[in-house]
C-alpha cells in the first residue's frame, strides 16, 4: 500500500526453559535482517503459549489478525 506502513508482529512459541528477552529478540532480528532483508524484521515479537487451530488442524490467522486490527 503506497504511503502506508505495515505492522508486522511475530508470535513465538519457545522451547521449555527459554525466555524471550532482549538478547533473543536482537538475535532473531539480526538473523532476519541478514538472511532475508531488513524489511522482514518484525515490529514486535510476542511469546505465546500455543497457536490457535481450527478443528481441521489449520492455523487460525484471520481471527488473530482481526483482533490485532481492532
Amino acid at each position: 500500500m503506497p504511503g502506508r506502513r505495515f505492522f508486522i508482529p511475530l508470535f513465538l512459541r519457545l522451547c521449555e526453559g527459554h525466555v524471550l528477552d532482549d538478547a533473543l529478540r536482537a538475535g532473531i532480528a539480526e538473523r532476519l535482517r541478514t538472511l532475508c532483508s531488513p524489511r522482514h524484521v518484525p515490529d514486535v515479537m510476542v511469546e505465546v503459549a500455543q497457536e490457535p487451530y481450527t478443528l481441521a488442524g489449520k492455523k487460525m490467522e484471520v481471527p488473530v489478525r482481526k483482533q490485532l486490527m481492532g
